[in-house]
Protein backbone atom coordinates (compact mmCIF):
# COMPACT_ATOMS: atom_id res chain seq x y z
CA UNK A 1 0.00 0.00 0.00
CA UNK A 2 1.48 3.38 -1.33
CA UNK A 3 1.54 6.47 1.63
CA UNK A 4 1.05 9.70 0.28
CA UNK A 5 4.10 12.14 0.60
CA UNK A 6 6.19 9.30 0.82
CA UNK A 7 8.63 10.37 -2.22
CA UNK A 8 9.12 13.50 -0.83
CA UNK A 9 10.12 12.56 2.53
CA UNK A 10 12.28 9.61 0.50
CA UNK A 11 14.31 12.41 -1.35
CA UNK A 12 14.56 15.43 1.31
CA UNK A 13 15.98 12.69 3.95
CA UNK A 14 19.14 12.00 2.55
CA UNK A 15 19.36 14.92 1.79
CA UNK A 16 18.83 16.39 5.14
CA UNK A 17 21.61 13.74 6.37
CA UNK A 18 23.96 14.48 3.42
CA UNK A 19 23.52 18.40 4.54
CA UNK A 20 24.20 16.80 7.83
CA UNK A 21 27.34 15.18 7.88
CA UNK A 22 29.21 17.51 4.63
CA UNK A 23 30.16 19.93 7.50
CA UNK A 24 31.16 17.54 9.48
CA UNK A 25 33.07 15.94 6.40
CA UNK A 26 34.62 18.85 5.70
CA UNK A 27 35.69 19.90 9.50
CA UNK A 28 37.31 16.44 10.48
CA UNK A 29 38.96 17.02 6.73
CA UNK A 30 39.89 20.66 6.91
CA UNK A 31 44.42 20.57 7.36
CA UNK A 32 46.02 22.47 5.03
CA UNK A 33 49.56 22.98 4.66
CA UNK A 34 51.32 25.55 7.27
CA UNK A 35 54.63 26.60 6.39
CA UNK A 36 57.52 24.41 7.77
CA UNK A 37 60.95 24.49 7.59
CA UNK A 38 63.78 22.14 8.86
CA UNK A 39 66.66 20.48 8.11
CA UNK A 40 66.82 16.84 6.28
CA UNK A 41 67.16 14.00 7.25
CA UNK A 42 65.73 15.19 10.52
CA UNK A 43 62.44 16.11 8.63
CA UNK A 44 61.50 13.00 7.37
CA UNK A 45 57.86 11.98 6.01
CA UNK A 46 56.16 14.77 8.49
CA UNK A 47 53.77 17.77 6.83
CA UNK A 48 52.41 20.19 9.16
CA UNK A 49 48.68 21.36 9.01
CA UNK A 50 46.78 24.16 10.71
CA UNK A 51 43.51 21.88 12.13
CA UNK A 52 40.77 24.69 11.65
CA UNK A 53 40.12 27.49 9.23
CA UNK A 54 40.96 30.33 12.17
CA UNK A 55 44.70 28.77 12.07
CA UNK A 56 45.35 28.57 8.33
CA UNK A 57 46.23 32.27 7.93
CA UNK A 58 48.46 32.57 11.14
CA UNK A 59 47.02 35.12 12.59
CA UNK A 60 45.99 35.17 16.67
CA UNK A 61 44.03 38.32 17.48
CA UNK A 62 45.08 39.22 20.99
CA UNK A 63 41.47 40.82 21.57
CA UNK A 64 40.13 37.86 23.49
CA UNK A 65 41.09 34.08 24.65
CA UNK A 66 41.86 32.50 21.16
CA UNK A 67 43.91 29.44 20.21
CA UNK A 68 45.62 28.16 17.04
CA UNK A 69 46.35 24.87 16.36
CA UNK A 70 48.62 22.78 13.83
CA UNK A 71 49.75 19.32 14.35
CA UNK A 72 51.68 16.63 12.39
CA UNK A 73 50.79 13.49 10.22
CA UNK A 74 52.51 11.48 11.70
CA UNK A 75 54.10 12.42 14.69
CA UNK A 76 57.58 14.15 13.99
CA UNK A 77 60.35 12.18 16.10
CA UNK A 78 63.78 14.39 16.26
CA UNK A 79 67.24 13.22 17.09
CA UNK A 80 68.83 14.99 20.55
CA UNK A 81 69.61 18.68 20.16
CA UNK A 82 67.38 19.99 17.92
CA UNK A 83 64.35 23.09 18.51
CA UNK A 84 61.20 24.13 17.10
CA UNK A 85 61.62 27.75 16.20
CA UNK A 86 58.59 30.28 15.40
CA UNK A 87 59.40 33.07 13.59
CA UNK A 88 56.74 35.69 14.34
CA UNK A 89 55.49 39.59 14.57
CA UNK A 90 53.60 41.37 16.67
CA UNK A 91 51.14 43.22 14.57
CA UNK A 92 51.08 47.20 14.55
CA UNK A 93 54.51 47.01 13.94
CA UNK A 94 56.47 49.63 15.43
CA UNK A 95 53.90 50.85 17.66
CA UNK A 96 55.91 50.63 20.96
CA UNK A 97 53.55 51.64 23.75
CA UNK A 98 51.13 49.45 22.37
CA UNK A 99 53.74 46.57 23.23
CA UNK A 100 54.20 47.92 26.42
CA UNK A 101 50.49 47.99 26.82
CA UNK A 102 50.26 43.96 25.96
CA UNK A 103 53.15 42.90 28.07
CA UNK A 104 50.58 43.43 30.94
CA UNK A 105 47.40 42.55 29.93
CA UNK A 106 47.45 38.67 28.70
CA UNK A 107 49.99 35.62 28.52
CA UNK A 108 51.20 34.40 24.90
CA UNK A 109 51.80 30.87 25.28
CA UNK A 110 53.19 28.01 22.53
CA UNK A 111 52.48 24.42 23.82
CA UNK A 112 54.60 21.72 22.05
CA UNK A 113 56.40 18.55 22.81
CA UNK A 114 54.29 18.39 26.06
CA UNK A 115 55.62 21.73 27.33
CA UNK A 116 53.86 24.95 27.59
CA UNK A 117 56.12 28.00 26.72
CA UNK A 118 55.45 31.65 27.32
CA UNK A 119 56.70 33.79 24.36
CA UNK A 120 57.97 37.31 24.43
CA UNK A 121 56.17 40.40 22.83
CA UNK A 122 59.31 42.23 22.26
CA UNK A 123 62.98 42.56 23.81
CA UNK A 124 62.62 43.49 27.65
CA UNK A 125 63.29 40.21 29.13
CA UNK A 126 67.14 40.87 28.13
CA UNK A 127 66.81 44.64 29.27
CA UNK A 128 65.94 46.78 25.97
CA UNK A 129 62.75 48.30 24.98
CA UNK A 130 63.22 48.57 21.72
CA UNK A 131 60.41 47.04 19.74
CA UNK A 132 62.19 43.70 17.13
CA UNK A 133 60.12 43.82 13.65
CA UNK A 134 59.86 39.95 14.10
CA UNK A 135 60.76 37.94 16.64
CA UNK A 136 62.50 34.50 15.80
CA UNK A 137 62.10 32.48 19.41
CA UNK A 138 63.88 28.51 19.34
CA UNK A 139 61.67 26.08 22.00
CA UNK A 140 63.93 22.69 22.87
CA UNK A 141 62.00 19.71 21.87
CA UNK A 142 62.29 16.27 21.52
CA UNK A 143 58.91 15.41 19.89
CA UNK A 144 56.63 16.89 17.53
CA UNK A 145 52.29 16.03 17.12
CA UNK A 146 50.75 18.81 17.83
CA UNK A 147 51.79 22.89 18.15
CA UNK A 148 49.23 25.22 19.74
CA UNK A 149 49.65 28.83 20.20
CA UNK A 150 47.36 30.24 22.84
CA UNK A 151 46.54 34.02 23.87
CA UNK A 152 45.01 34.27 27.40
CA UNK A 153 44.21 37.64 28.25
CA UNK A 154 43.99 38.73 32.39
CA UNK A 155 40.64 40.85 31.67
CA UNK A 156 38.01 41.19 29.23
CA UNK A 157 39.45 44.61 27.84
CA UNK A 158 41.23 42.89 24.93
CA UNK A 159 43.33 45.05 22.47
CA UNK A 160 41.02 44.79 18.92
CA UNK A 161 44.00 46.08 16.89
CA UNK A 162 46.91 43.92 18.19
CA UNK A 163 47.72 40.38 16.73
CA UNK A 164 50.69 38.04 16.33
CA UNK A 165 51.68 37.10 13.07
CA UNK A 166 53.21 33.58 13.01
CA UNK A 167 55.23 34.04 9.36
CA UNK A 168 56.52 30.24 10.05
CA UNK A 169 57.88 27.01 11.78
CA UNK A 170 60.46 25.20 11.73
CA UNK A 171 63.58 23.24 13.24
CA UNK A 172 67.03 24.29 13.93
CA UNK A 173 69.61 23.07 15.68
CA UNK A 174 69.22 23.30 19.22
CA UNK A 175 71.08 26.61 21.01
CA UNK A 176 70.29 29.46 23.79
CA UNK A 177 71.16 33.00 23.94
CA UNK A 178 70.29 35.73 22.01
CA UNK A 179 71.20 38.31 19.24
CA UNK A 180 69.17 41.56 17.75
CA UNK A 181 70.48 41.33 14.09
CA UNK A 182 68.40 43.97 11.54
CA UNK A 183 65.27 44.59 13.60
CA UNK A 184 65.22 40.81 14.09
CA UNK A 185 65.05 39.52 17.54
CA UNK A 186 66.72 35.71 17.96
CA UNK A 187 66.54 34.71 21.31
CA UNK A 188 65.34 31.16 23.81
CA UNK A 189 63.62 30.21 26.76
CA UNK A 190 66.44 30.71 30.11
CA UNK A 191 68.13 33.51 28.80
CA UNK A 192 67.53 37.14 30.68
CA UNK A 193 68.91 40.11 32.52
CA UNK A 194 70.61 38.70 36.08
CA UNK A 195 68.34 38.90 39.44
CA UNK A 196 69.47 41.71 41.40
CA UNK A 197 70.65 45.02 40.31
CA UNK A 198 71.22 44.88 36.33
CA UNK A 199 73.36 47.40 34.70
CA UNK A 200 72.08 49.53 32.12
CA UNK A 201 71.54 48.97 28.92
CA UNK A 202 74.99 50.29 27.10
CA UNK A 203 74.13 52.44 23.99
CA UNK A 204 76.99 51.71 20.87
CA UNK A 205 76.14 53.57 17.75
CA UNK A 206 72.42 54.77 18.79
CA UNK A 207 71.70 50.79 19.60
CA UNK A 208 70.95 50.07 23.04
CA UNK A 209 72.28 46.60 24.05
CA UNK A 210 71.83 44.47 27.38
CA UNK A 211 75.04 45.36 29.64
CA UNK A 212 74.81 41.72 31.00
CA UNK A 213 72.74 38.40 30.63
CA UNK A 214 72.23 35.24 32.66
CA UNK A 215 71.53 31.99 30.83
CA UNK A 216 70.53 28.81 33.15
CA UNK A 217 69.69 25.85 31.91
CA UNK A 218 67.33 22.89 34.14
CA UNK A 219 68.83 18.97 33.63
CA UNK A 220 66.00 18.24 31.51
CA UNK A 221 66.80 21.17 28.86
CA UNK A 222 70.77 20.82 28.44
CA UNK A 223 72.64 19.27 26.01
CA UNK A 224 73.47 15.36 25.46
CA UNK A 225 76.94 16.11 25.06
CA UNK A 226 79.43 18.95 25.83
CA UNK A 227 78.72 22.72 25.15
CA UNK A 228 80.08 25.31 23.87
CA UNK A 229 79.79 28.88 23.81
CA UNK A 230 80.27 31.99 21.60
CA UNK A 231 79.82 35.85 22.97
CA UNK A 232 80.22 39.09 20.66
CA UNK A 233 80.94 42.29 22.79
CA UNK A 234 80.24 45.62 21.00
CA UNK A 235 82.33 48.88 21.22
CA UNK A 236 85.79 47.41 21.74
CA UNK A 237 85.22 46.27 25.86
CA UNK A 238 86.49 43.37 27.32
CA UNK A 239 83.58 40.39 27.77
CA UNK A 240 83.71 38.82 30.99
CA UNK A 241 81.97 35.46 31.20
CA UNK A 242 81.30 33.77 34.57
CA UNK A 243 80.57 29.48 34.37
CA UNK A 244 80.33 28.12 37.04
CA UNK A 245 83.78 27.85 39.12
CA UNK A 246 85.62 29.81 36.57
CA UNK A 247 85.71 33.27 35.03
CA UNK A 248 86.64 33.94 31.37
CA UNK A 249 87.84 37.80 30.43
CA UNK A 250 88.01 38.50 26.45
CA UNK A 251 90.68 41.01 26.66
CA UNK A 252 90.10 44.26 24.72
CA UNK A 253 90.17 44.43 21.76
CA UNK A 254 87.38 42.21 21.74
CA UNK A 255 86.80 41.91 17.80
CA UNK A 256 86.12 38.36 17.44
CA UNK A 257 84.12 38.05 20.67
CA UNK A 258 84.79 35.09 22.67
CA UNK A 259 84.75 31.73 22.07
CA UNK A 260 84.64 28.90 24.48
CA UNK A 261 85.32 25.50 23.36
CA UNK A 262 83.62 22.23 25.51
CA UNK A 263 86.52 20.80 27.24
CA UNK A 264 86.88 24.42 28.36
CA UNK A 265 84.01 24.74 30.45
CA UNK A 266 83.27 23.36 33.49
CA UNK A 267 81.61 20.14 33.49
CA UNK A 268 78.47 22.14 35.07
CA UNK A 269 78.88 25.90 33.82
CA UNK A 270 75.37 27.02 35.21
CA UNK A 271 73.99 29.52 35.64
CA UNK A 272 76.19 31.53 32.77
CA UNK A 273 77.04 35.10 33.22
CA UNK A 274 78.13 37.74 30.63
CA UNK A 275 79.00 41.09 31.30
CA UNK A 276 80.24 43.93 28.72
CA UNK A 277 80.74 47.42 29.60
CA UNK A 278 80.02 48.00 25.58
CA UNK A 279 76.91 45.82 25.28
CA UNK A 280 76.46 42.54 24.74
CA UNK A 281 75.94 41.97 20.57
CA UNK A 282 74.94 38.13 20.99
CA UNK A 283 74.95 35.08 23.23
CA UNK A 284 75.00 31.87 21.46
CA UNK A 285 75.52 28.54 23.22
CA UNK A 286 75.42 24.97 21.50
CA UNK A 287 76.26 21.08 21.69
CA UNK A 288 79.88 21.06 21.02
CA UNK A 289 80.57 19.41 17.91
CA UNK A 290 82.14 15.69 17.35
CA UNK A 291 85.77 16.42 15.89
CA UNK A 292 87.80 13.48 14.88
CA UNK A 293 90.93 13.69 16.10
CA UNK A 294 93.71 14.34 15.52
CA UNK A 295 92.24 15.14 11.71
CA UNK A 296 90.27 18.35 13.19
CA UNK A 297 91.85 20.56 16.04
CA UNK A 298 90.42 22.61 18.42
CA UNK A 299 90.03 25.92 17.93
CA UNK A 300 90.91 27.96 21.01
CA UNK A 301 92.73 31.09 22.27
CA UNK A 302 96.30 30.24 23.73
CA UNK A 303 95.16 31.49 26.64
CA UNK A 304 92.83 28.89 26.91
CA UNK A 305 95.23 26.31 25.15
CA UNK A 306 97.44 26.73 28.69
CA UNK A 307 94.40 26.24 31.00
CA UNK A 308 92.66 23.22 28.80
CA UNK A 309 91.77 20.68 31.60
CA UNK A 310 93.84 17.34 30.83
CA UNK A 311 90.28 15.48 31.73
CA UNK A 312 89.04 17.04 28.58
CA UNK A 313 91.95 15.87 26.09
CA UNK A 314 90.69 13.21 23.46
CA UNK A 315 94.51 11.17 23.61
CA UNK A 316 96.56 10.94 26.65
CA UNK A 317 100.15 11.91 24.68
CA UNK A 318 98.63 15.18 23.63
CA UNK A 319 96.25 17.72 22.46
CA UNK A 320 95.99 19.49 19.50
CA UNK A 321 94.30 22.97 18.22
CA UNK A 322 93.78 25.43 15.95
CA UNK A 323 94.66 29.13 16.60
CA UNK A 324 91.50 31.06 17.70
CA UNK A 325 92.12 34.84 14.87
CA UNK A 326 95.17 32.76 13.03
CA UNK A 327 93.40 29.61 12.28
CA UNK A 328 96.34 28.41 10.04
CA UNK A 329 99.05 27.76 13.35
CA UNK A 330 98.30 24.42 15.21
CA UNK A 331 99.36 24.12 18.74
CA UNK A 332 100.52 20.98 20.04
CA UNK A 333 100.13 20.32 23.49
CA UNK A 334 102.01 17.24 24.75
CA UNK A 335 101.77 15.20 27.95
CA UNK A 336 105.48 15.69 28.57
CA UNK A 337 108.95 16.13 26.99
CA UNK A 338 109.65 11.87 25.94
CA UNK A 339 106.26 12.20 24.18
CA UNK A 340 107.06 15.53 22.11
CA UNK A 341 110.89 13.93 21.47
CA UNK A 342 108.88 11.11 19.77
CA UNK A 343 107.09 13.78 17.47
CA UNK A 344 109.44 16.23 17.06
CA UNK A 345 113.00 15.72 18.13
CA UNK A 346 114.55 14.56 15.08
CA UNK A 347 112.42 17.08 13.29
CA UNK A 348 114.65 19.83 15.17
CA UNK A 349 117.76 18.40 14.54
CA UNK A 350 117.48 18.48 11.07
CA UNK A 351 115.92 21.55 10.36
CA UNK A 352 117.62 24.30 13.35
CA UNK A 353 120.76 22.61 14.95
CA UNK A 354 124.18 22.71 14.33
CA UNK A 355 126.04 20.08 12.53
CA UNK A 356 122.76 18.37 11.69
CA UNK A 357 120.82 20.68 9.68
CA UNK A 358 119.65 19.16 6.92
CA UNK A 359 120.33 15.25 7.62
CA UNK A 360 117.79 12.94 9.52
CA UNK A 361 120.19 11.25 12.47
CA UNK A 362 119.13 7.81 13.49
CA UNK A 363 117.52 7.50 16.87
CA UNK A 364 120.55 6.14 18.53
CA UNK A 365 123.24 9.37 17.42
CA UNK A 366 120.51 11.42 19.26
CA UNK A 367 118.75 9.85 21.93
CA UNK A 368 121.81 11.44 24.67
CA UNK A 369 121.26 15.07 22.96
CA UNK A 370 118.26 17.53 23.94
CA UNK A 371 116.42 18.62 21.92
CA UNK A 372 114.25 22.02 22.78
CA UNK A 373 111.27 22.13 25.73
CA UNK A 374 108.88 24.00 22.54
CA UNK A 375 109.30 23.75 19.15
CA UNK A 376 107.75 25.48 15.83
CA UNK A 377 108.16 24.63 12.34
CA UNK A 378 107.11 26.07 8.83
CA UNK A 379 105.39 23.91 5.98
CA UNK A 380 109.20 24.05 3.50
CA UNK A 381 111.34 22.65 6.58
CA UNK A 382 108.55 20.06 7.08
CA UNK A 383 108.25 19.36 4.16
CA UNK A 384 111.77 19.45 3.35
CA UNK A 385 111.66 16.49 6.53
CA UNK A 386 109.18 13.84 5.34
CA UNK A 387 110.19 14.78 1.78
CA UNK A 388 113.57 13.23 3.09
CA UNK A 389 112.33 10.81 4.49
CA UNK A 390 110.52 9.63 2.20
CA UNK A 391 113.49 9.31 -0.63
CA UNK A 392 115.93 7.80 1.57
CA UNK A 393 113.27 5.25 2.87
CA UNK A 394 114.30 6.49 6.57
CA UNK A 395 112.59 4.27 8.88
CA UNK A 396 110.82 7.33 10.79
CA UNK A 397 108.80 6.44 14.58
CA UNK A 398 105.14 6.07 14.22
CA UNK A 399 104.42 8.96 15.68
CA UNK A 400 106.21 11.16 13.06
CA UNK A 401 104.39 9.15 10.66
CA UNK A 402 101.07 10.38 12.68
CA UNK A 403 102.37 13.60 12.67
CA UNK A 404 103.29 13.71 8.66
CA UNK A 405 99.41 12.67 8.62
CA UNK A 406 97.97 15.02 10.41
CA UNK A 407 100.05 18.00 8.50
CA UNK A 408 98.91 16.03 4.74
CA UNK A 409 94.89 16.09 6.44
CA UNK A 410 95.46 20.17 7.36
CA UNK A 411 97.06 21.49 4.36
CA UNK A 412 100.00 22.15 6.25
CA UNK A 413 102.01 19.44 3.98
CA UNK A 414 100.68 18.42 0.32
CA UNK A 415 101.11 15.14 -1.61
CA UNK A 416 101.65 15.47 -5.44
CA UNK A 417 100.55 13.63 -7.93
CA UNK A 418 104.20 11.45 -7.86
CA UNK A 419 104.08 10.93 -3.98
CA UNK A 420 106.41 13.30 -3.17
CA UNK A 421 105.75 15.88 0.35
CA UNK A 422 105.20 19.06 -0.82
CA UNK A 423 105.20 22.53 1.42
CA UNK A 424 101.10 24.04 2.25
CA UNK A 425 100.05 27.05 4.24
CA UNK A 426 100.48 27.67 8.20
CA UNK A 427 102.88 26.25 10.54
CA UNK A 428 102.66 24.63 13.92
CA UNK A 429 104.16 24.85 17.41
CA UNK A 430 104.19 22.99 20.24
CA UNK A 431 104.78 23.21 24.35
CA UNK A 432 104.57 20.41 27.13
CA UNK A 433 102.88 19.86 30.35
CA UNK A 434 106.09 18.69 31.47
CA UNK A 435 107.36 22.24 31.67
CA UNK A 436 106.64 24.44 35.00
CA UNK A 437 103.75 26.71 34.91
CA UNK A 438 105.73 29.83 34.50
CA UNK A 439 108.08 28.45 31.44
CA UNK A 440 104.86 27.02 29.40
CA UNK A 441 103.38 30.69 29.42
CA UNK A 442 106.72 32.04 28.44
CA UNK A 443 107.05 29.07 25.84
CA UNK A 444 103.64 29.38 24.07
CA UNK A 445 104.28 33.45 24.16
CA UNK A 446 107.99 32.47 22.08
CA UNK A 447 106.54 30.15 19.72
CA UNK A 448 102.95 31.64 18.87
CA UNK A 449 105.54 34.55 17.86
CA UNK A 450 107.18 31.78 15.68
CA UNK A 451 103.97 31.36 14.28
CA UNK A 452 103.30 34.74 12.90
CA UNK A 453 106.44 34.99 11.63
CA UNK A 454 106.27 31.86 9.29
CA UNK A 455 102.69 32.90 8.00
CA UNK A 456 102.87 36.99 7.96
CA UNK A 457 105.46 38.43 5.14
CA UNK A 458 105.50 41.56 6.37
CA UNK A 459 106.00 40.45 10.21
CA UNK A 460 109.20 39.03 7.80
CA UNK A 461 110.57 41.47 6.63
CA UNK A 462 110.39 43.59 9.70
CA UNK A 463 112.27 41.63 11.30
CA UNK A 464 115.05 41.60 8.84
CA UNK A 465 115.44 45.11 9.30
CA UNK A 466 115.77 44.98 13.22
CA UNK A 467 118.27 41.97 12.33
CA UNK A 468 120.24 43.85 9.59
CA UNK A 469 120.21 47.03 11.49
CA UNK A 470 121.71 45.86 15.06
CA UNK A 471 124.78 47.33 16.36
CA UNK A 472 128.02 45.63 15.70
CA UNK A 473 128.16 44.80 19.31
CA UNK A 474 124.84 43.52 19.64
CA UNK A 475 125.01 41.46 16.37
CA UNK A 476 128.20 39.85 18.07
CA UNK A 477 126.17 39.33 21.02
CA UNK A 478 123.25 37.44 19.85
CA UNK A 479 125.52 35.33 17.61
CA UNK A 480 127.24 34.30 20.35
CA UNK A 481 123.80 33.52 22.07
CA UNK A 482 122.29 31.45 19.99
CA UNK A 483 125.36 29.40 19.22
CA UNK A 484 125.78 28.43 23.27
CA UNK A 485 122.23 27.14 22.78
CA UNK A 486 123.05 24.96 20.14
CA UNK A 487 121.19 27.55 16.68
CA UNK A 488 123.08 26.90 13.39
CA UNK A 489 124.11 30.39 13.36
CA UNK A 490 124.46 30.34 9.76
CA UNK A 491 121.16 30.37 8.74
CA UNK A 492 120.71 33.96 8.57
CA UNK A 493 116.73 33.14 8.16
CA UNK A 494 116.68 31.59 11.61
CA UNK A 495 118.15 33.73 13.19
CA UNK A 496 116.22 37.07 12.10
CA UNK A 497 113.42 34.35 13.59
CA UNK A 498 115.06 33.72 16.80
CA UNK A 499 116.21 37.38 17.56
CA UNK A 500 112.45 38.44 16.96
CA UNK A 501 110.38 35.78 19.50
CA UNK A 502 113.70 36.14 22.02
CA UNK A 503 113.07 39.82 22.37
CA UNK A 504 108.92 39.26 22.26
CA UNK A 505 108.58 36.25 24.82
CA UNK A 506 108.41 38.55 28.12
CA UNK A 507 107.40 42.31 28.62
CA UNK A 508 109.42 45.05 27.51
CA UNK A 509 110.25 45.72 30.86
CA UNK A 510 112.08 42.82 31.43
CA UNK A 511 113.92 42.63 28.47
CA UNK A 512 116.73 44.58 29.65
CA UNK A 513 117.39 42.12 32.64
CA UNK A 514 116.74 39.31 30.19
CA UNK A 515 119.44 39.67 27.72
CA UNK A 516 122.11 42.36 30.10
CA UNK A 517 121.86 40.82 32.91
CA UNK A 518 120.40 36.93 32.93
CA UNK A 519 121.89 36.11 29.14
CA UNK A 520 124.96 38.04 29.65
CA UNK A 521 125.88 36.31 32.61
CA UNK A 522 125.35 33.17 31.33
CA UNK A 523 127.76 33.98 28.14
CA UNK A 524 130.39 35.22 30.56
CA UNK A 525 130.82 31.81 32.12
CA UNK A 526 131.37 30.49 28.63
CA UNK A 527 135.04 31.05 27.70
CA UNK A 528 134.64 30.40 24.35
CA UNK A 529 131.93 32.52 24.04
CA UNK A 530 132.62 35.92 26.50
CA UNK A 531 134.73 37.73 24.54
CA UNK A 532 131.62 38.31 22.43
CA UNK A 533 130.47 40.71 25.75
CA UNK A 534 131.08 43.99 26.56
CA UNK A 535 132.88 45.58 29.42
CA UNK A 536 130.89 44.86 32.36
CA UNK A 537 129.67 47.26 35.15
CA UNK A 538 131.31 46.23 38.13
CA UNK A 539 128.71 48.54 40.33
CA UNK A 540 125.96 46.32 39.34
CA UNK A 541 127.67 43.46 38.05
CA UNK A 542 125.49 43.82 34.67
CA UNK A 543 125.87 44.31 31.07
CA UNK A 544 124.41 48.17 30.61
CA UNK A 545 124.87 48.35 26.76
CA UNK A 546 123.20 44.97 26.26
CA UNK A 547 120.60 45.56 28.35
CA UNK A 548 120.02 49.03 26.43
CA UNK A 549 120.02 47.63 23.01
CA UNK A 550 118.33 44.79 23.49
CA UNK A 551 115.24 46.28 25.82
CA UNK A 552 115.55 49.30 22.43
CA UNK A 553 114.65 45.99 20.44
CA UNK A 554 111.63 44.34 22.44
CA UNK A 555 110.24 47.56 22.28
CA UNK A 556 110.20 47.76 18.71
CA UNK A 557 108.82 44.66 18.20
CA UNK A 558 106.21 45.35 20.50
CA UNK A 559 105.22 48.50 19.14
CA UNK A 560 104.86 46.68 15.91
CA UNK A 561 102.79 43.51 17.11
CA UNK A 562 100.60 46.18 18.97
CA UNK A 563 100.08 48.08 15.65
CA UNK A 564 99.23 45.24 13.80
CA UNK A 565 97.39 42.46 15.60
CA UNK A 566 96.68 44.11 19.46
CA UNK A 567 99.51 41.76 20.80
CA UNK A 568 102.33 42.61 23.26
CA UNK A 569 105.63 41.25 23.77
CA UNK A 570 104.72 38.91 26.78
CA UNK A 571 101.12 38.41 25.49
CA UNK A 572 99.70 36.35 22.67
CA UNK A 573 96.93 35.34 24.64
CA UNK A 574 93.28 37.53 24.22
CA UNK A 575 91.65 35.29 26.41
CA UNK A 576 92.35 34.84 30.57
CA UNK A 577 91.00 32.12 32.66
CA UNK A 578 90.51 32.43 36.31
CA UNK A 579 89.26 30.74 39.45
CA UNK A 580 86.17 32.22 40.86
CA UNK A 581 85.87 32.59 44.39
Amino acid sequence: MKRKGRPFLDLFFPLLMMGIALPLSCAADYAPEFPFSGEDPVVSGGTLRALSKKSAPGTLALEKKQTLEYGFAPPLELPPDYSLEINYAVEPEGDAALIRELRGAGDLTLEAGGNAWALPLDASFVGLEKQPERIRYALPVSSLEKISLSWVPFSRNGKDKAAVKILSLGLVKRWYGFSLDDGILSATPFVGVPQGQPPAPAQTGGVLLPAALELNLPDNFRFSGGTEMKAEGSGGAAVLAEAGSLGFERLAPAEGGLFIPSGSLPPNPWPFVLRCAGGIASLRVCPAPDRPFPEEPIPADLGLVLDYPRRAWRDSRYEVFRWEGFPSVLVFDFADYAVQDRFLKRLAFYVEKAEFRGRLAADKEIASLHGWNAHDYRPQDLAAFFEAARSAAFPLLPEERELEGLLLHTGILRREGDGSVAAGEGAIISISRESPGYLRSQLLTHESFHGLFFIDRDFREFSRGRWENLSPQASRFIRALFGSMAYDTGDAGLMINELMAYCLQQPVSQAARYFGEIQAGRLAELPRRRAALPPRDDATGTWPEIARSFQAEAAAFSAYVERRWGLAAGRTLRVRVRNLP
